[in-house]
């Protein structure tokens, strides 16, 4: 999102105490909604290997599936919780979480519930409208949880599996089986506990994922004379970028709004 965004990842294959780079830093651990030790299973196709065992009654009514879930292997992994562990490296506030871990997602934010309810502002995550793996979390369970702390569902991308029943050549819907779920905060319920720099943020993140009606919605928001988030420049300023024509006519809305909220992010205070 910036150049001088800071990436904050974790892969318990890792050998090292923790990966860094300019950008990034990569910690050697799982994540869950307890420290513990738990059976990590390995599958053919790695990407979807699971601390659950996959749900080989259902997958085997699909075409295409395959070997993917065939378990290679059962592992141990050490397993740490956000809320915990991030404070114990410096860490004390993040502003998005992204989540694909095949069927854990829902026990690694029930982990980080000091996080979501104070500085995350947004959430990118795999869901499962059926159950892929023996007692995963489904759908319905991680919305109802993200919407205890504020988050609304804005997009879903839908993935559906084919039966086995049909030649490929015949014509058929196909049932929805996975998603990836993006929520926001809603600032409207939020903004008296919100500060200047979250609700910046919060419009930069939503601006970037492409709902630029949103963003201007807290936009038109931090215009008004009523609130003081901002000052009388700093609304002149974001006034003239989003809502005249002096600047180039390539240079869209959504650019515009970037360019000051990209300006505003390296000087405004909590």
């Amino acid at each position: 999102l910036f150049d001088e965004a800071r990436y904050i990842g974790f892969d318990p294959e890792l050998t090292a105490d923790a990966k860094h780079d300019s950008s990034a830093t990569y910690f050697p651990v799982a994540l869950g909604k307890k420290a513990e030790s738990l059976e990590f299973h390995r599958t053919e196709n790695l990407n979807c290997s699971s601390a659950f065992l996959p749900n080989r009654e259902f997958l085997d009514r699909f075409i295409y599936v395959g070997n993917f879930f065939n378990i290679r292997e059962t592992v141990r992994l050490n397993v740490v919780v956000l809320d915990q562990y991030l404070p114990q490296n410096g860490i004390t506030q993040a502003d998005f979480i992204e989540l694909d871990t095949q069927g854990s997602e829902l026990d690694i934010l029930q982990g980080a519930q000091d996080f979501l309810s104070s500085s995350i502002l947004g959430v990118r995550v795999e869901v499962e409208f059926s159950a892929m793996y023996h007692n995963q979390p489904l759908f319905a369970d991680v919305d109802s949880f993200l919407r205890q702390f504020g988050f609304m569902l804005f997009d879903l991308e839908r993935y559906h599996l084919r039966r086995k029943s049909l030649p490929i050549q015949s014509s058929s819907r196909e049932q929805i089986v996975w998603g990836q779920a993006l929520y926001f905060k809603d600032w409207k319920n939020l903004a008296l506990n919100l500060s200047k720099q979250q609700i910046i943020k919060l419009a930069v993140i939503s601006s970037y994922y492409g709902f630029e009606s949103y963003a201007f919605e807290i936009i038109e928001y931090l215009l008004r004379e009523d609130v003081r988030l901002l000052t009388s420049m700093e609304k002149e300023q974001l006034a003239n970028l989003c809502y005249t024509d002096r600047l180039p006519r390539k240079l869209s809305r959504r650019k515009r709004l970037t360019r000051f909220l990209r300006q505003m992010y390296g000087r405004v205070q909590p």
